[in-house]
């Protein structure tokens, strides 16, 4: 059953690649099938699932990663602007909620892949094969990668509100307001700007603008808290989780390494041992060669040593009677 939904996933994927619409349709297809990733070890499509697995987790990493490179060029602009730009804020919107609906998605599967590792750990009974060092390099990549992901988009947030409270400052200087880093953070806990504006006499147009600016940035950065807020306990996490999981990502990339080194020290050594056993291979013709030649050489010796022998032997000549002639 489980090879079946690879199959209709695979081919799902071609299809919805093709057509631009990945990743959406397939992580909601992922999930609603619950596709297992965590059979036999020896099962190659358990593998394989776990392979896909890690792929949607990339790919989500990825989409969050490009949320935030465009929240800091929305960001950008809307502080750039004179005015209020409604659609820029829109979308800024929706990008953050995309980012901490896939964070979520991210976070549970990252769970699963756990819990899949410790269960593989538990059957490996202290024998961890091939494959569960692989499961484990995987999920510990995926986990860093994550954590460096949500600390870019934090940091994005905190560099926004800044901006922000930088443009409120200049706004209040507009219209006639000073105040001090204080005074300011004092306004944004409260979450009550007409603490600063309510006793300002406002005499001209530029002055009435840089007011509804200012109440119009604290709002954006009420916000900006509240997304940074409900997003901290999974920043908390994921920090926690790869402080403490650090020596043991060191220790896999080393194993990593040494196996590369290992596998690359086995190609050098059996690439001598061809050429070894090619050049015995080599000296063995040509002793052979020699032992051939030496025969030659032995039997022409004796053939050459035999023949003068039987040409030297004494001739041999036939006696004839003499024939004795009686007269009467």
């Amino acid at each position: 059953m489980v090879r079946d939904r690879l199959k209709a996933l695979q081919a799902t994927r071609d299809e919805l690649e093709a057509a631009g619409e990945l990743p959406e349709v397939i992580d909601r297809y992922v999930y609603e099938q619950h596709i297992d990733i965590d059979e036999d070890e020896e099962n190659e499509d358990s593998l394989q699932n776990f392979f896909l697995k890690v792929q949607m987790i990339r790919s989500w990493i990825e989409t969050t990663g490009n949320h935030t490179r465009e929240m800091r060029r929305l960001q950008s602009s809307i502080i750039s602007s004179p005015r209020p730009d409604e659609l820029a804020k829109t979308e800024l919107e929706d990008r953050m909620a995309a980012i901490k609906m896939t964070s979520n998605q991210i976070r549970l599967a990252l769970k699963e892949l756990a819990e899949c590792v410790a269960r593989a750990e538990e059957k490996a009974n202290g024998r961890p094969s091939a494959t569960l060092r692989i499961r484990k390099t995987q999920y510990q990549s995926l986990s860093r990668i994550f954590s460096d992901t949500l600390i870019a988009y934090n940091t994005t947030q905190l560099k926004y509100r800044e901006d922000c409270k930088e443009r409120i400052r200049r706004q209040l200087k507009i219209a006639n307001r000073e105040t001090t880093d204080d005074e300011l953070e004092k306004m944004l806990e409260n979450g009550n700007v007409a603490v600063f504006t309510g006793d300002i006499v406002v005499q001209t147009q530029e002055a009435r603008q840089a007011l509804a600016d200012v109440e119009a940035r604290h709002k954006e950065i009420i916000k900006l808290e509240k997304n940074i807020t409900e997003l901290r306990d999974l920043f908390i996490e994921m920090a926690m989780l790869v402080a403490t999981q650090g020596d043991m990502i060191d220790r896999i990339e080393t194993h990593v390494m040494n196996a590369g080194e290992a596998v690359s020290e086995a190609a050098r050594q059996t690439k001598k041992a061809v050429v070894y056993r090619s050049k015995a291979r080599k000296k063995k013709i040509i002793i052979i060669i020699v032992l051939i030649v030496i025969a030659i050489i032995v039997t022409l010796i004796l053939v050459f040593t035999l023949m003068p022998e039987k040409s030297s032997a004494p001739p041999v000549t036939s006696t004839t009677t003499p024939t004795i002639l009686v007269q009467s």
